[in-house]
């Protein structure tokens, strides 16, 4: 039998998510058939797995120790830190903002992916700040998502009451997130793009439509902030009002102003020039700029505070 002290640094996860990070050999299923079966106890009474875990519960796991050994026993891994430390822009003991390159991960899709996230473990555990046997109360992580191909600032917190505070902050819309790109054609005015998103999983797209019965609302401001005569190009300050999966990039294309660059929603001739031409191989989208509101608590040193980070394709063009 092994029996497991919750922490402060555990409390606050649903049960089941906890028991998925320690039992890492085994999948949901097999997990709630233990607490059916009362193989998994929760201060010693039978748990449905949905309860939220606080400090001073105690977990019993009946299982033999050479059961519990394979399924909590997490396969080697090697932890690699940040292929350039240089792009940590901020850091503190909760939090730490990175600029991401494109072309990386922000969170793994695959079992073998290496993202943000295994980076910034691998820093933290080079630093003493993580240690791996702790890696299933927590792993540190990366709290907000950029696609692979866009560049810019993530947010990562380096333990649950900072990952809890910034998830919340990002849900109420109290972060400031702000984009540069360049677009197709001439811009002369501002917008507001206002519609619904679809998704299509199985493809990784989605799809815009005017009806609010068939999708999530997503909402994109831009200002023009510049021309790139050389692109037949317009530098876009994009405000970003909802965070929907590629936003940005499927509201643009369809108002006729596809982003340099991007594969999925472009516009494939414009694309395959500017590959020819400047070597642009992926869409001009860089998340430059957030703003955090005044604020208390674990996150009160970033009170106020406005992070930038200058875009890698800024050499094409000009400031108005």
């Amino acid at each position: 039998m092994k029996e497991i002290l919750i922490s402060e640094k555990s409390e606050g996860q649903r049960l089941s998510r906890y028991l998925s990070r320690l039992l890492v050999n085994t999948g949901s299923g097999f997990i709630f058939r233990m607490l059916r079966k009362k193989n998994i106890t929760l201060n010693g009474k039978k748990a449905d797995g949905n309860e939220m875990l606080h400090a001073g519960d105690v977990i019993r796991i009946y299982f033999s120790d050479e059961t519990y050994e394979k399924l909590s026993r997490a396969a080697e891994e090697e932890f690699v830190s940040f292929p350039d430390e240089g792009r940590i822009l901020y850091e503190d003991p909760n939090i730490l903002i990175y600029n991401k390159p494109a072309g990386m991960l922000s969170q793994k899709a695959k079992t073998d992916d290496v993202s943000v996230c295994e980076y910034l473990t691998g820093y933290l555990i080079r630093k003493g700040e993580a240690d791996p046997e702790s890696l299933s109360e927590y792993r540190p992580s990366a709290v907000n998502r950029l696609d692979r191909n866009t560049s810019g600032l993530v947010l990562c917190a380096k333990n649950l009451k900072a990952a809890r505070a910034l998830s919340e902050m990002l849900k109420k819309r109290e972060v400031r997130k702000e984009y540069l790109c360049i677009a197709k054609g001439r811009i002369t005015k501002g917008a507001d793009l206002k519609g619904y998103i679809r998704k299509d999983p199985a493809a990784n797209t989605v799809s815009l439509s005017e009806n609010p019965n068939d999708g999530t609302y997503a909402e994109t401001s831009y200002t023009p902030a510049g021309f790139c005569d050389k692109l037949d190009a317009t530098v876009l300050e994009v405000d970003l009002l909802t965070g929907r999966t590629h936003q940005i990039r499927a509201q643009l294309a369809a108002s006729g102003h596809p982003i340099a660059g991007d594969a999925k929603y472009g516009d494939s001739r414009w694309n395959s020039e500017l590959k020819k031409r400047y070597g642009i191989r992926h869409q001009l989208l860089h998340a430059y700029r957030i703003t955090f509101p005044p604020m208390k608590g674990i996150l009160e040193n970033l009170s106020g505070k406005v992070f930038e980070a200058e875009a890698p394709f800024a050499y094409l063009y000009s400031a108005k």
